[in-house]
């Protein structure tokens, strides 16, 4: 339970893991059915992967709670609310793109007489649209709609796969990815046509919006021929490899390409350490006037899941002029956790609280992490306690260096 973000901010075991496979355990043996009340309980869960991890027997805690809200909705149905958004917004090619171009074009007009001292917190889906609030802006034009390197423009041996956030709110992450690509002189294919990896849908229990999604991806990149799909978002990642061969395991037509789709992906820092040597050609560029004092958050999903840990360091290391120090009290969990930080937004917070001490007690310059929501989650942090340090994307600390 210790381990456990959750409770060690609430203190409550109902809300631990152990409690939840207790409520679990009962619903599959006939003695608690499904209730609001036990769909809520489940909801207190970020799916970080810790308590699995630390179970010395193995057992998948995580993985059990998701299979729990899978039932819940096989039997009860989606509420209202996210049957509309999952079923008729994220698995639309053009409806949410369109929803939210039109949000970055009125977004300024709808909250800039909002009173800075006024105490308002703008929340989902309002947050989308606020042009001050704990979500950046919706940037005016989407990364996806820039002229992009395309498959048929220069065989590719890599593809990139964007992400909501990063198209949507900060498509400098996805031009710094380019822009490292086009320093190591190698092309790079931004499929069009691709869609969200599908996490939040499948960590609800949607496992049909989730399917739905991930055959257009898998048919959006498969049409080339590449040898590396690569990622930006721990969470992505790790939903992209692991959860889309066992969603379209069934699938006659699917399970085949999932298998080798989930194959080819790879995190950013990983391919660029392993597969170019980056790290060799960020120690020859040319430092910066003054030295920098970074620190690294590792998501959830590369600690507990993928194991990647050492490629984001190293590199960082690498930079000339950049002192790297571990975050105060070790790796731990923001409290982001996609969904939860909009459903339990207080929680979420106070368990990041926790780990604001980070950068404020190594004096940290720049805080950087690997993961989309993370980095929403930091910045939010950052400006709340109004630190001056700077939250950004490894690929932006990169990029730094490589256009100066």
């Amino acid at each position: 339970m210790s381990v456990c973000p959750v409770y060690q901010v609430t203190g409550m075991e109902v809300y631990a893991p152990r409690g939840k496979l207790s409520l679990i355990e009962a619903n599959r043996e006939g003695r608690l059915p499904f209730s609001d009340r036990f769909a809520e309980l489940l909801s207190y869960c970020l799916l970080c992967g810790a308590c699995s991890n630390a179970c010395p027997a193995g057992f998948d805690v995580d993985g059990s709670v998701q299979q729990a809200r899978l039932r819940f909705v096989e039997e009860k149905g989606l509420p209202a609310g996210k049957r509309c958004f999952f079923h008729y917004l994220l698995d639309s090619e053009h409806l949410l793109p369109f929803i939210l171009k039109g949000g970055s074009l009125i977004q300024g007009l709808l909250c800039k007489r909002i009173p800075e001292d006024s105490g308002l917190h703008c929340r989902f889906p309002i947050s989308l649209l606020a042009g001050r609030s704990w979500l950046p802006s919706l940037a005016s034009t989407f990364f996806l709609e820039n002229d992009l390197p395309q498959e048929t423009s220069a065989p590719a041996r890599v593809a990139y796969f964007t992400g909501c956030v990063t198209n949507y709110l900060f498509p400098n992450v996805g031009k710094a990815i380019l822009n490292i690509f086009d320093f190591l002189g190698e092309p790079v294919w931004a499929p069009k046509k691709q869609r969200c990896c599908g996490f939040p849908a499948f960590s609800a229990g949607d496992e049909e919006t989730a399917r739905s999604l991930a055959r257009a991806n898998i048919s959006a990149f498969m049409d080339g021929r590449v040898d590396y799909i690569i990622t930006a978002c721990a969470s992505c990642s790790s939903h992209l490899r692991f959860n889309y061969p066992k969603l379209l395991a069934d699938d006659p037509v699917f399970a085949e390409k999932a298998a080798e789709f989930s194959a080819k992906v790879m995190d950013i820092s990983v391919f660029l350490f392993h597969n170019k040597g980056f790290s060799r050609q960020l120690s020859d560029l040319t430092p910066k006037t003054s030295r920098l004092k970074v620190t690294y958050h590792d998501p959830c999903h590369f600690r507990f899941r993928e194991k990647i840990f050492e490629e984001p360091r190293l590199l960082i290391k690498s930079l000339p002029g950049v002192d790297f120090c571990e975050p105060a009290g070790g790796a731990a969990c923001c409290g982001h956790g996609g969904l939860f930080s909009i459903t339990h937004y207080d929680i979420s917070q106070r368990i990041l609280d926790r780990r604001m001490a980070a950068p404020k007690e190594v004096g940290a310059d720049i805080l950087v992490t690997s993961c989309m929501g993370c980095l929403l989650q930091w910045k939010e942090g950052l400006s709340r306690q109004g630190l001056n340090a700077q939250a950004m994307h490894l690929v932006e600390l990169f990029d730094n260096f490589l256009s100066k």
